[in-house]
């Protein structure tokens, strides 16, 4: 059997279908505005997890792009004083905080609009 790679395109159909899904056992029908905000949302999510998520891992392209555009910079960072080079662990650290944030904005973001979509559709 052959091993087939999934691309983000067919992530973001994949995840928006489980949403259309779920919206509309619990709500029936849906216009179609409601379901370009669900596409929407279902990019949103993906961009929450990918772009501010991302630089906490080591070997991302993104902390190895800020690494190595701050070193050819020669910006240091000041460390009990003394000037020291921009290291990979340092950025992914420094980058935990903004990915927590993220989720957190996140999740209330998403709490709301549910909410918002509650009222307009109402229940089964």
């Amino acid at each position: 059997m052959q091993r087939r790679n999934i691309h983000k395109h067919e992530y973001l159909i994949f995840s928006f279908r489980i949403s259309h899904f779920c919206l509309r056992h619990t709500y029936g029908e849906l216009s179609e505005e409601v379901e370009d905000d669900i596409k929407g949302l279902c990019a949103g999510v993906e961009n929450f997890g990918n772009f501010f998520g991302q630089n906490c891992f080591l070997g991302a392209s993104g902390t190895l792009l800020i690494v190595s555009t701050l070193t050819e910079q020669g910006v240091n960072v000041m460390k009990d004083g003394n000037p020291v080079p921009v290291d990979v662990l340092g950025i992914a650290m420094w980058s935990i905080p903004i990915a927590i944030v993220s989720v957190i904005l996140g999740i209330i973001y998403f709490v709301i609009y549910d909410r918002k979509l509650e009222k307009a559709l109402g229940g089964k």
